[in-house]
């Protein structure tokens, strides 16, 4: 009986283990989505400096 306890106990750590390695990939993947909109954003505004710059049309 202890040694099924046991047992299950390191099932329910490595499971919770996993489950914050996928939450910290989540959060990567969201942050690194995050940063490119951002980074796309700026280089809209830095297109749309060019062409006022160069009287270009939209």
């Amino acid at each position: 009986m202890k040694a099924e306890t046991s047992s299950i106990r390191k099932k329910v750590e490595e499971m919770k283990s996993a489950a914050e390695e996928k939450k910290i990939e989540l959060e990567l993947e969201k942050l690194t989505r995050d940063r490119l909109l951002v980074e796309l954003q700026l280089m809209q505004e830095a297109e749309q400096a060019l062409r006022e710059i160069l009287f270009l049309p939209n």
